[in-house]
């Protein structure tokens, strides 16, 4: 899990919270507050995780943030990116939301989150 500051293009301090699962590595919760404390922190995991398991890592990604609005827009982007598109050794280089292998045809590279990641397909 990780809980880090993320300034705004005005100046504006917001804060991200991302949880991921490692078993499947998969993203499994991001929340964004402008004020976090104590309580607001361990309602996230309460809400991310089931009683019987814990959190035990941490990640970090760093992107010029306009807004809250649009600081959930990149985090929505990227649980995407995560989870059905993003490979993985450990999974084999499959993403954890299973997608069928494209066998034939011409690669493409198609960006995601402005450049920061690519997406190589076949069309």
């Amino acid at each position: 899990m990780d809980l880090f500051v993320v300034p705004t293009i005005g100046f504006k301090l917001l804060y991200a919270f991302v949880i991921v699962r490692l078993n499947r590595r998969d993203l499994v919760w991001i929340n964004v507050t402008t004020n976090p404390n104590a309580e607001w922190v361990a309602r996230q995991i309460t809400e991310a995780f089931p009683w019987n398991e814990a959190p035990r890592y941490m990640i970090r990604d760093h992107v010029i943030i306009r807004g809250e609005a649009h600081l959930r827009r990149i985090l929505r982007s990227y649980a995407m990116y995560y989870n059905k598109i993003r490979t993985h050794r450990s999974l084999d280089k499959d993403a954890p939301i299973w997608r069928p292998i494209q066998q034939t045809g011409a690669i493409t590279s198609n960006p995601i989150l402005s450049g920061l990641h690519h997406h190589y397909i076949r069309i």
